[in-house]
């Protein structure tokens, strides 16, 4: 369906179909009291949410999500999300939402009336270049203020090398209300090609769609602010349905939601151990605190089928609005890790983002830390000798402008991640991303999308092809197959036998020709997994000419790490050589790829040692 209004003196249309793809067919909704225990347990009916997904304006690379809080039987709808027209990012918000987590100076609505808010990225503007605003505070503290985020816990140091980084303290809360601050530089970032690179490398991420189901929660003080259980579960599902757009058209997968586990609204007076990080606000106990309960919980749940688990609460930390570990997608164990003053942390597949004007951008940041993203450098962090500990715009341009979703601060102009990012995701995936899930044919198919599914003749998008009717999925007469839809079509009939239709990516890939007899692209084949690549020097696996000790440089070139662990050759789990002590083996995140050689004449799969 189309969604029309006016904003800003612009007419704007969103063509909308289902977001199906948005819950697991066995998504669980769980509803806990404050002491832990199970409320109610239900199963997700995903038509009984109205999440939808599309595009502005007629314009498939303008992006929407919506959420209806109304349905369409009212004659005002109520609904918000985002969409974006011309590059800028246009948010709706509900005017009681928009009041609970407007910013200080951000303007009030005039009209009492008004249901909803819509503002755009572009009227934001910089506290300290508008003087004249009449606020004392800037949006940005000094230069050593932001160190924090990234050199804060030992165990980030002691994987990078860092030295300890000043605290912020003694800074004011307001200063630095838009940073997101997490622990973010550890041995586990991983770049295959220099990440300063100036264009994305997005080889190495998925080529057909892949979903990330997600388990969130929400501690008590999360559903006290949105006033229950209820306006709480709809804001997640906001959040979720407008983030997943964001990883699907940068790196081919959706953010799906498996798991819903929300607290009721009433803080325990005293925190059940097994559940530590369901509390209210103090100043006694940190974001990081809530991190580190919030993965210890995680591991007692253990392979449950979530690529990560997000904790939602409203509990900031002064500067730190979220946080997570880094490159644990698809970790589901719990590891431990000492802190220099003694105590100790967990670490599993998790993060936590608290409430903020921009949450889904909150969660979209922190979820891409666990899908192995680093902090984009800033004017603060450039120049640096070396090792910056940041991701650069390009080879010769450190600062990426405050620009991309991966800033380290809020202030983000785009809804885009940086080139080097985006090359540091698509490098990481590979070895971490194995328990990410196909778009299988349980999933409603749905005219509209591009996307050629069961029951459909052909699928266009949103306009009519040479070939197709987009509005039905139906082929125009006298067309046999459409080009948009299928690799071994061409003008509207069967491409010639030997047409190439899926070219070779690596050296380890081989190339698909058309049959003359169909339609349809041949299955993807490679070679063989452990045959010569490289002139003799590497070995295909998973169709990728690799080997134990270019996957350990990979993973690990900024730490300069460059080989396996010679006596670790047995394992499957990603076990490299301590560039600082060869007699020492740091263990990263994820595994080898499938086929990748082990032990005596064994293959790697699944993380096992097999043959």
């Amino acid at each position: 369906f189309n969604l029309e209004f006016t904003a800003f003196d612009k007419s704007i249309s969103l063509s909308l179909s289902p977001n199906f793809d948005l819950f697991h067919p066995d998504a669980q909704l769980t509803v806990f009291n404050a002491d832990g225990s199970p409320q109610t347990v239900e199963k997700v009916v995903p038509h009984e949410y109205f999440v939808f997904k599309g595009h502005a304006n007629n314009k498939e690379h303008q992006w929407a999500r919506i959420l209806l809080r109304k349905d369409l039987e009212h004659t005002t709808p109520i609904f918000e999300g985002a969409f974006t027209v011309d590059s800028d990012i246009y948010h709706i918000k509900t005017a009681p939402n928009y009041h609970l987590t407007k910013r200080s100076d951000d303007p009030v609505s005039m009209n009492q009336q008004s249901k909803m808010i819509i503002y755009r990225d572009s009227d934001q503007f910089m506290v300290e270049d508008q003087e004249d605003f009449g606020l004392l505070e800037k949006r940005h503290g000094k230069k050593d203020d932001i160190m924090c985020a990234m050199e804060e816990l030992a165990y980030n140091r002691r994987m990078t090398g860092s030295h300890a980084a000043p605290t912020a303290s003694n800074t004011s809360s307001n200063a630095f209300s838009n940073l997101w601050e997490k622990r973010d530089i550890d041995v586990f970032s991983a770049v295959a090609v220099p990440s300063s690179s100036p264009s994305a490398v997005t080889q190495g991420c998925p080529t057909a769609r892949k979903i990330a189901y997600m388990g969130a929660a929400a501690d008590c003080s999360y559903v006290l602010s949105y006033g229950s259980v209820r306006y709480a579960k709809l804001q997640m599902i906001n959040d979720w349905n407008v983030a997943s757009a964001v990883y699907e058209k940068t790196f081919n997968v959706s953010l799906g939601l498996i798991y819903l586990q929300i607290s009721v609204p009433e803080c325990p007076a005293k925190p059940k151990s097994s559940i530590a990080w369901n509390q209210g606000c103090s100043n006694y106990y940190s974001i990081n605190d809530r991190l580190s309960d919030f993965s210890l919980w995680r591991g007692t749940k253990g392979d449950d089928g979530a690529a990560l688990w997000h904790l939602m609460t409203k509990c900031a930390t002064g500067v730190k609005v979220g946080i997570a570990w880094l490159s644990q997608l698809c970790e589901t164990q719990v590891s431990q890790q000492i802190e220099d003053d003694g105590s100790y942390e967990w670490v599993s597949g998790t993060g936590v983002s608290s409430i903020t004007r921009d949450e889904w951008k909150v969660v979209a940041h922190e979820v891409g830390h666990g899908f192995g993203a680093i902090h984009d450098c800033t004017s603060r962090m450039c120049p640096c000798k070396g090792e910056c500990g940041c991701c650069p715009l390009s080879d010769t341009v450190c600062s990426a402008g405050d620009t991309y979703l991966m800033n380290p601060t809020s202030n983000v102009s785009t809804n885009d991640f940086s080139p080097c990012s985006v090359s540091d995701i698509c490098n990481t995936f590979p070895n971490i991303g194995y328990c990410l899930k196909c778009k299988t044919g349980g999933s409603f198919s749905l005219c509209g999308n591009g996307i050629l599914e069961p029951g459909e003749e052909c699928d266009s998008g949103l306009t009519d092809s040479d070939c197709c009717y987009a509005r039905t999925c139906k082929l125009k007469p006298n067309a046999i197959c459409d080009d948009y839809s299928n690799q071994c079509c061409l003008n509207c009939t069967i491409a010639p036998k030997e047409t190439i239709c899926r070219p070779a990516v690596s050296e380890c890939d081989t190339t698909e020709y058309c049959t003359g007899e169909s339609s349809q692209c041949p299955v993807d084949l490679f070679d063989p997994d452990g045959s010569d690549c490289a002139n003799g020097t590497m070995k295909c696996a998973s169709g990728i000419c690799t080997s134990r000790d270019q996957q350990c440089m990979a993973r690990g070139l900024r730490q300069n790490i460059s080989e396996q662990c010679s006596f670790q050759k047995d394992s499957c789990l990603i076990s490299c050589t301590d560039p600082k002590d060869p007699r020492n083996c740091l263990m990263l995140s994820g595994m080898f790829l499938d086929g990748t050689e082990c032990g005596l004449a064994g293959f790697c799969q699944k993380g096992t040692c097999v043959g």
